[in-house]
């Protein structure tokens, strides 16, 4: 997947020709890394090194090949080098470069890590992946055809503990966002380029055969009762602190211009209609804008004013933030401890999500474990709390793409790569229950800035 950020068109191919030898050799050197293949120490001329450096050299052929495949298309999977070797860890390979275990990919899009996992494994792997778009339903089916060691499930993937119940997964590769393919399909509403030259419907959905368009839903919805300013202040980043009682001014009086428009004026039918209103609001807000007449959209979605709340209401519309929230516990307890979850992420949210998660499983050193008391165990570590049976170790916090990478894909330049470990939990279940907040965090007395300074008589200024 890409993420949400767009870019102006332009030729990948054009931009690989430019690729200096020594990235290229980069590239190969990394390939290198992600197989895991270690030749060093063998003895030479060996029959097992000679079938590891064919199989080698044959998957990264196969590998350049998907990689231009992919460019040609303009589908480019993002950190898909780090993704496989962290996904892959060498103590797991086989003599032969290959990989036993069952694997999930969560957001098979187009099919970028599940073809990268599959070259990995051998006969005796297996790949299980969940998508809801339709049109990636298309391109998983036919890769099911092609090789019998994968599966494509029509479900969303916070499902993953239901649909896998019974097997051992050895790892687990979550991708969240838009997917380039579906940035490019103007029909979808997702992609925001060139709003001025195309009218585009105002669809939104991931699913398009599932739930409404933000057409419908808008046209249903008020300020208040119906929640169009919660969906603003919750997911287009206009909350001012982590208060969920604050009442966020720009966004009610976003909300409620927008609805206020839509009463004059009838339902947004159209993304562009959208985009323009609130474009408007906005660029006069700054001070940029005296003449509404005057407003021009832009020709890169990344920098059109209305894009966060357009991307506000496709978040509540497929209940992003919501499934992710559920997926982590699910793809955690589906794994085998040791089993790695790699989760890509593109908004700051969704790598807070992952962090808050990491925190809550969590546990303590021993020795920490053993001075606390039980209350405040159970207020330093979550985990304490619950019966869930595994705990979590933040193997990877938030790699971000190489400059080579963000030069082929200008997408990938907000992705970050997140990796949690499942592991055994061995801190006891603990019954007493943790202090409210409120007690635990207390403002302090405020700090006496006058202390110390000479008394002074009456000031006259003047």
């Amino acid at each position: 997947m890409g993420g949400d950020d767009e870019s102006e068109g332009f030729s990948i191919l054009e931009g690989l020709s430019a690729l200096e030898d020594e990235e290229a050799q980069e590239e190969r050197d990394a390939v290198d890394d992600d197989l895991g293949v270690e030749l060093t120490g063998w003895p030479e001329g060996g029959s097992v090194v000679d079938r590891v450096r064919s199989e080698a050299e044959k998957i990264r052929l196969e590998h350049s090949e998907a990689l231009q495949q992919g460019r040609r298309k303009g589908h480019e999977t993002v950190l898909l080098h780090a993704s496989m070797q962290f996904l892959f860890p060498s103590y797991l390979r086989n003599p032969d470069g290959r990989f036993n275990g069952t694997y999930v990919d969560l957001t098979f899009g187009r099919g970028g890590h599940s073809r990268e996992i599959l070259r990995r494994l051998s006969p005796h792997g297996r790949l299980v992946a969940f998508d809801v778009d339709h049109t990636a339903q298309v391109h998983g089916l036919a890769l099911a055809a092609q090789d019998p060691r994968f599966t494509f499930v029509m479900r969303p993937f916070a499902e993953v503990a239901e649909v896998m119940r019974g097997t051992v997964v050895h790892g687990v590769m979550l991708d969240i966002g838009v997917s380039n393919p579906q940035l490019d399909d103007y029909s979808r509403g997702f992609s925001m380029n060139h709003l001025g030259r195309r009218t585009l419907p105002f669809d939104l959905r991931m699913n398009p055969r599932g739930g409404v368009s933000a057409s419908e839903w808008l046209a249903g919805v008020t300020v208040e009762d119906e929640g169009l300013a919660w969906v603003f202040r919750e997911y287009a980043g206009t909350r001012v602190n982590d208060n969920p009682d604050d009442g966020n001014l720009v966004a009610e009086r976003m909300a409620q211009a927008i609805i206020d428009e839509q009463e004059a004026n009838g339902p947004y039918k159209t993304i562009n209609r959208f985009a323009e209103v609130v474009g408007k609001l906005i660029l006069v807000a700054r001070g940029d804008l005296k003449d509404t007449e005057g407003f021009e959209h832009t020709a890169r979605g990344k920098e059109h004013p209305a894009k966060m709340w357009v991307a506000a209401i496709r978040t509540f519309l497929n209940d992003e933030a919501m499934q992710l929230e559920a997926v982590l516990p699910a793809a955690m307890e589906s794994l085998a401890v040791g089993g790695r979850c790699l989760i890509a992420v593109f908004k700051p949210g969704e790598a807070e999500a992952v962090r808050q998660f990491a925190l809550a499983h969590a546990e303590p050193p021993p020795s920490e474990a053993a001075r606390l008391t039980g209350r405040r165990l159970r207020e330093l570590y979550p985990l304490a709390g619950t019966s869930a049976d595994f705990s979590c170790q933040l193997v990877v916090r938030g790699l971000r793409p190489s400059g080579q990478e963000v030069t082929v894909n200008n997408r990938a330049r907000s992705g970050a790569l997140w990796v949690l470990e499942k592991a055994a939990r061995t801190l006891p279940r603990v019954k007493a229950r943790p202090r409210p907040a409120k007690s635990r965090f207390k403002m302090p007395p405020r700090p006496l800035l006058g202390d110390g300074l000479p008394d002074r008589p009456d000031l006259q200024l003047f």
